[in-house]
């Protein structure tokens, strides 16, 4: 089994990659995550955002990850996904999309109840429930 470490530092290594899909492997498919805050939530979504790619990794370990803006979001391939974490001042949801013309699908609602100072264990926590609660959903996507 890899050291944590070293997942963490593939995982980074693929979240600072370019666009370029020259960079992948065409069997690869490009995970895109994008972190918003909504409804007035002024959380600052790095930290999140970081431990969301994390979380997908675990269910997704093929895929080539990378946080984007809301501009790089859609999915250019068609086997590859785009993850939104859509943040409120007490709960989180994703929202996702295979392929360029898919339909965009919608999780549940999961609470969040730390603070801005949350340790990284809840943070942990929270997206690790909130990709297994959405897990079924993604999954049945990403099998079409």
């Amino acid at each position: 089994m890899m050291p944590r470490s070293l997942i963490c530092l593939g995982i980074f290594v693929a979240m600072i990659g370019g666009e370029s899909t020259s960079a992948r492997s065409v069997d690869r498919p490009a995970v895109r995550v994008q972190c918003v805050s909504v409804n007035g939530s002024d959380r600052d979504m790095r930290p999140l955002c970081q431990q969301m790619v994390q979380s997908l990794a675990q269910i997704i370990p093929q895929a080539a990850f990378r946080q984007v803006s809301q501009a790089q979001w859609r999915p250019h391939g068609s086997r590859d996904i785009s993850v939104r974490l859509e943040m409120s001042a007490e709960s989180g949801k994703l929202l996702w999309q295979m392929g360029p013309m898919g339909e965009l699908h919608t999780g549940p609602d999961h609470p969040f109840h730390a603070n801005s100072s949350a340790r990284a264990s809840d943070l942990r926590q929270f997206t690790d429930d909130l990709v297994a609660s959405t897990q079924p959903m993604l999954a049945a996507t990403a099998l079409k």
